[in-house]
């Protein structure tokens, strides 16, 4: 996970870096922190922040409460 976490200042924004980073909707992004984990963050102007660390089924349902 720290890998991932790590490489994500430097790609963001560069779709075609490879590093498992996938656009939602809205703000929302995830990024892939290994097989099972998913990490799910919100942009706002300069700023990521970091919502959830989960599965993929779990990170769905946080944003279906949303």
């Amino acid at each position: 996970m720290s890998k991932a976490l790590l490489k994500l200042p430097e790609t963001f924004g560069h779709p075609h870096a490879h590093v498992g980073l996938r656009k939602l909707r809205g703000a929302f992004y995830e990024l892939r922190a290994g097989l099972a984990l998913r990490i799910l963050f919100r942009r706002d102007a300069d700023t990521l922040t970091l919502l959830v660390l989960g599965t993929h089924d779990e990170i769905k349902r946080f944003l279906a409460q949303l």
